[in-house]
C-alpha cells in the first residue's frame, strides 16, 4: 500500500478575494510542462481555464441559496519521493474525473522526483445551476470519493490534512 496526503485549504474564507482565481491557477501552472492538464474548457490553458471558472462565476444565475463567496477548492496530494507511483499523473487524472462532469478543474504534478505532488484547483461554481457549489457537505462528500477511489484502484491510502494557512492563495 502506498501512503500519501490529500491536503487542503480549510479556512472557509480562502480564495474569495478577486484574484484567486489567477492567483491560483497561475500558481499550480507555473512550470508549463506537460504534467497540466484541464477538464472542462478549451484551448487547454491557464488563460482559458481562468476565463471559465470566472466566467461561471460571473455570467450564470444560481439561485440565491446556492451563491458561495469561495471562489475554488485548492487541493493537493503529496507522496514520498521514496514510494511515489510511476502511474501519479494517471491517478491524478481518475481524481479529477470525479469533479469534471459538475465542476471545470486543473491539475499540475510537480516535482516527480523529489517531492512529488500533484496541484488541483476546481471551480465551487458548476457548470449546471441546479449544482449545489462545491462547499461544505458537498465538498466532503467529493473528498470521500476522492479518499475511496485512490484506496480502492490504486491501493492508496490517502491521509486526509486540512490546512489553515492560507498564503498560497494572496
Amino acid at each position: 500500500m502506498i501512503l500519501a496526503n490529500l491536503i487542503y485549504i480549510s479556512d472557509p474564507s480562502a480564495y474569495t478575494n478577486d484574484n484567486a482565481i489567477p492567483n491560483t491557477i497561475n500558481y499550480i501552472t507555473r512550470h508549463n510542462d506537460e504534467n497540466i492538464f484541464y477538464y472542462g474548457n478549451w484551448p487547454p490553458t491557464p488563460d482559458s481555464a481562468i476565463e471559465l471558472f470566472e466566467h461561471l462565476r460571473s455570467h450564470l444565475s444560481f439561485p440565491k441559496r446556492y451563491e458561495c463567496r469561495q471562489k475554488l477548492q485548492h487541493f493537493w496530494i503529496t507522496f514520498d519521493s521514496s514510494n511515489a507511483p510511476d502511474f501519479i499523473n494517471t491517478f491524478a487524472n481518475d481524481i479529477a474525473l470525479i469533479f469534471a462532469p459538475l465542476f471545470p478543474i486543473c491539475l499540475a504534478t510537480h516535482d516527480k522526483i523529489y517531492h512529488p505532488h500533484t496541484h488541483f484547483v476546481v471551480s465551487t461554481t458548476s457548470i449546471l445551476p441546479s449544482q449545489k457549489p462545491l462547499i461544505g457537505k458537498v465538498w466532503g462528500n467529493y473528498l470521500a470519493q476522492v479518499c475511496e477511489l485512490a484506496l480502492t484502484r490504486y491501493d492508496i491510502h490517502l491521509t486526509v490534512k486540512p490546512k489553515t494557512n492560507t498564503v498560497i492563495q494572496k
